[in-house]
């Protein structure tokens, strides 16, 4: 689990967002959403995230151009914090391309639990990732 930590998922597509809200739900942490570029820019003025989750593809302000603003800002936390974009396009090069652009990874879509998880844990503090005992081993 990761109680403390305050995420952001910025997805165009609601039943995306809905998929992410639930593979993230298990974690316990502050799970908060929007559904286009210019939301996240809005919340992301208003509040600070551990992580962020972007939609490389999106109608009017795409994710490339979200990172781009956000990377921009004078607020210092806002250079550094990890952004990882959500992409149904992990063709060869692309991994490249978003690592110029100012994102630190991608997680390819649709969404695996698996990698969702890797990808926590490699970018999110490690001091707010708590292990946790699965009682349910044996059943």
């Amino acid at each position: 689990t990761a109680k403390q930590a305050k995420v952001l998922v910025v997805d165009d597509n609601e039943m995306n967002l809905k998929v992410a809200r639930g593979l993230l739900k298990p974690y316990q942490m502050s799970v908060v959403s929007a559904i286009c570029g210019e939301e996240a820019l809005s919340l992301i003025n208003a509040q600070d995230f551990d992580l962020i989750f972007m939609d490389h593809m999106m109608p009017g302000m795409d994710g490339v151009e979200a990172v781009s603003i956000i990377r921009a800002s004078e607020r210092e936390s806002l250079k550094k914090v990890p952004i990882i974009a959500f992409t149904a396009n992990a063709v060869s090069g692309m991994r490249e391309m978003f690592l110029e652009a100012g994102f630190q990874d991608f997680v390819s879509k649709p969404i695996e639990g698996i990698v969702l998880r890797e990808a926590l844990l490699k970018w999110l503090p490690e001091e707010y990732i708590a292990y946790e005992e699965d009682n349910n081993h044996d059943k």
